[in-house]
């Protein structure tokens, strides 16, 4: 039996799945379908998994791989609930920082995306991924 991250993980894998055939759909209508489809699939993971400490990690990555989706959606402030989401069930995730500094720096709040990498370097203080956006800036 190999690695699990939680429970419901066929329906975070299905989200998965979902994501890869948009990337092979890109600029259609079938993109915009299956990224709903994954979305939908997150939030089954997300509703269903228990909030009891166990599973923080599982339900973070979950809010990061939404809130991907989501961005290429343009849904861009349910985006950053989502990663800030994904902060608060493990704040030594980096992906979730990076991706709320992303999202600032492509809407120049180049001042915000400063303020969430040293908040993320506060957390993860040896993140090459943090600093080098941090420095690009």
């Amino acid at each position: 039996k190999g690695p699990s991250l939680g429970p419901h993980m066929q329906h975070f894998c299905h989200g998965m799945k979902s994501v890869i055939r948009a990337n092979r759909n890109l600029g259609t209508s079938a993109e915009r379908k299956t990224l709903r489809t994954a979305i939908s699939e997150f939030d089954y993971v997300l509703s269903h998994t228990p909030n009891n400490g166990s599973y923080n990690n599982y339900l973070a990555i979950t809010c990061v791989e939404k809130a991907k989706a989501l961005r290429r959606l343009e849904m861009t402030s349910e985006s950053l609930k989502m990663y800030q989401q994904a902060i608060k069930y493990n704040p030594k995730l980096t992906k979730a920082y990076a991706g709320i500094s992303d999202i600032y720096k492509t809407l120049e709040m180049n001042d915000e995306a400063r303020e969430i990498l040293e908040q993320g370097l506060k957390h993860v203080p040896k993140s090459k991924s943090l600093q080098r956006r941090l420095d690009k800036l």
